[in-house]
């Protein structure tokens, strides 16, 4: 074994080497290679320790731009996951795998500038191989090589990359990350692929319930003519291209510095190019294009617009062009795009004061009809696909999140044993709930304490206790608690039957099924209503009917609308405040009649009407929202008068809701 000694003694050697080098004057070469092994020495020594046992020291991290997951994050990924799957399959996707590590030469220059990011591996045997950067280029590879097999197919991948990228783990940017992709391959008629594809991202976005988001699009074709027409030469195209990609990060002024004195373009095209970056919108702006007398005699940007036109039909369709923003400074910087080129933005990243700030992209892909063709010899297979940005989803969630609300197991029943233990009978009926398809466990000791028992179901959040002891097992029966109800009148559990113990936990699960993962929002809880808080609980016949919500009446709720893109408009906010306080029957959803009578809101609203001073109206509340539980109150509602009329106008959704945040919650609430 190397000592600390021995490598001191080989120190000592190349210190003198270093010596005599210098006293030769040696060429500049010889001595750097001589500083380098010394170097390598002395960090040999220094990683031996002090008692110079190797085997004893450690450095106890993980590697720059990596990171462990504990059980919790876990169960969290494997939800975003799982919702990601559910969607590529619901999409008819069907699933391959390909190498971690491609050779280097099918790699290379498919990345534009992002190419030095490639991780290169040392030769180890006449192969020259580097780590896979993205899963598209691989997918390619694998259809030039399978083209008879698959001239079509809807392909979805899910996988670690790899990039020598500046990380920044909180905000999702890794050096070893997952990749989630999916991609339509094959010749199709225009832009319906494309369309589907980008259904797929909002979907996916949509579910893993991310946040506000809006996704980015543009056309290369576009992006290419628009730089024709400027007077971009040819060859600086795909690096004028790379620097306007970075508008989302820097300034149009600092864009503008790197494209005239970095990459030499005259200051004049890169004007003009600033004319047309700053151009976005939706569908509206294919026709101010199309109208644009340079970009109109292009063939490459008409062909792109044509392109944008027939896509926005197909998104509208499929109902997600209110997602979309036509942003002609988008550019996407890999070299293989050929057409529509998109990426989902986190909204919050784009606000510098937010702690989602800089978070980036959180989905991207595009079309590219020639990357195949690198690899096949010419014979082109059109592909476009879309790339899931896992890590910074999961980056967003767990800012959103209570992590120590989320249930890492999806252990069902923790089987308890009191007195001696039970041990040989809490063995059996594990067994016996294994092979019923029931998720259980107990402890590893022979003569456990109960307390630890209790407290290992506890902290795992086991719905449901098997309690074991003697009498029980002479008995032929089982206590079952439900360690989700907190109350006093389970006492030790519920007897049943042994042979009825697995039909009754089926029944008890069917009815309230046990979640692996359980999504916490941390939000912070709002103040009792004064008038809640001092008001008797509802009895009898005027008590409200049962509430989807739980909690306390001073818990926050969630009220959820039909405004999946954009705030909720006042109609749809009342429709889902009157579904959450009075449940799914209440009808409100529909339209509102004039009269504003019980058809609209039932007995919350059957008192409304509008008084001749056009000042305000009051609504005795007959029946109270089933949340609060308070007793009858007056809401007033502000109406106004329309012109030419000496009418008050009946309330509108925005004054109704204006008096709920009033009556609910004071006046310091401004609105919804």
């Amino acid at each position: 074994m190397t000592t600390a000694e021995d490598i001191q003694v080989r120190i000592k050697e190349a210190q003198d080497a270093m010596k005599a080098l210098k006293q030769r004057k040696a060429p500049k070469e010889e001595i750097d290679a001589q500083i380098e092994v010394l170097k390598a020495l002395q960090e040999q020594k220094k990683s031996l320790g002090e008692d110079g046992d190797q085997s004893k020291k450690f450095t106890l991290k993980v590697p720059k731009g990596t990171k462990d997951y504990t059980d919790k994050e876990m169960a969290v990924r494997e939800k975003i996951f799982s919702t990601i799957t559910q969607c590529f399959k619901r999409h008819g996707g069907i699933t391959i795998d390909t190498p971690v590590f491609e050779l280097k030469e099918i790699l290379s220059g498919k990345y534009g500038e992002d190419s030095k990011l490639i991780y290169d591996l040392q030769d180890q045997g006449g192969e020259l191989c580097s780590l896979r950067y993205d899963l598209t280029v691989p997918f390619a590879r694998f259809l030039a090589m399978n083209s008879k097999e698959y001239p079509t197919i809807k392909r979805y991948q899910i996988a670690k990359v790899y990039r020598r990228d500046q990380p920044s783990v909180t905000k999702g940017r890794m050096r070893e990350f997952y990749q989630c992709d999916f991609d339509i391959a094959g010749t199709f008629d225009p832009m319906i692929p494309d369309a589907e594809v980008v259904k797929v991202m909002v979907e996916i976005l949509t579910q893993l319930d991310v946040g506000d988001f809006t996704v980015k699009m543009n056309h290369r074709k576009i992006l290419d003519g628009m730089f024709e027409v400027c007077g971009v030469p040819a060859e600086k195209i795909r690096p004028i291209s790379s620097a306007v990609d970075k508008l989302d990060k820097m300034s149009w002024e600092d864009v503008r510095k790197e494209m005239t004195q970095e990459k030499g373009l005259d200051p004049a095209v890169a004007d003009r190019i600033g004319e047309y970056v700053k151009l976005k919108g939706g569908a509206e702006l294919c026709e101010i294009l199309a109208n644009d007398p340079g970009l109109s005699s292009n063939s490459r940007a008409s062909a792109g617009i044509k392109d944008m036109r027939q896509l926005f039909r197909f998104l509208d369709i499929f109902g997600i062009s209110d997602r979309i923003i036509f942003d002609l400074s988008l550019a996407r910087g890999l070299d293989y795009y050929t057409g529509v080129i998109y990426e989902a933005v986190f909204n919050a990243s784009m606000n510098k004061d937010d702690e989602s700030s800089g978070t980036g992209s959180i989905a991207a892909g595009g079309r590219y009809d020639e990357l195949v063709g690198m690899f096949s010899g010419g014979q082109k297979i059109p592909c476009v696909g879309v790339s899931i940005g896992v890590e910074r989803v999961f980056s967003i969630l767990m800012r959103k999140l209570n992590i120590k609300q989320v249930k890492a197991n999806q252990t069902q029943v923790y089987v308890i044993g009191v007195g001696d233990g039970q041990l040989e009978e809490r063995m059996r009926i594990c067994k016996e709930l294994w092979d019923a398809d029931i998720k259980a466990d107990f402890m590893h000791k022979a003569k456990p304490k109960l307390q630890a028992q209790w407290t290992a179901c506890d902290k795992d959040q086991i719905p449901l206790a098997i309690i074991i002891g003697e009498s029980e097992v002479k008995e032929g029966i089982v206590k079952l608690k439900d360690m989700r109800a907190k109350d006093s009148e389970q006492g030790g559990g519920v007897t049943i039957k042994r042979v009825e113990m697995v039909a009754e936990i089926k029944r008890r699960l069917e009815d309230s099924p046990n979640e692996a993962f359980v999504s916490a929002k941390a939000a912070p809880a709002a103040p009792a209503p004064a008038a809640a808080a001092a008001a008797p609980k509802a009895k009898g016949k005027g008590a409200a009917p049962k509430s989807p919500l739980t909690g306390p009446a001073s818990g926050v709720r969630s009220i959820v609308t039909q405004a999946a893109h954009h705030g909720p408009s006042g109609l749809e906010f009342v429709a889902a405040h009157e579904r959450a306080y009075y449940g799914p029957s209440s009808p409100a959803s529909a339209s509102y009649p004039p009269s504003w009578g019980a058809s609209a809101f039932g007995p919350v609203s059957t008192a409304c009407k509008v008084d001749n001073s056009s000042k305000a109206t009051e609504k005795q509340s007959g029946a109270q929202p089933a949340a609060a539980a308070v007793a009858p109150r007056s809401i007033k509602i502000e109406t106004h008068t329309a012109a030419g009329s000496s009418q008050p106008q009946p309330p509108t959704p925005k004054d109704w809701v204006a008096a709920e945040e009033r009556a609910y919650f004071g006046p310091v609430v401004g609105g919804w």
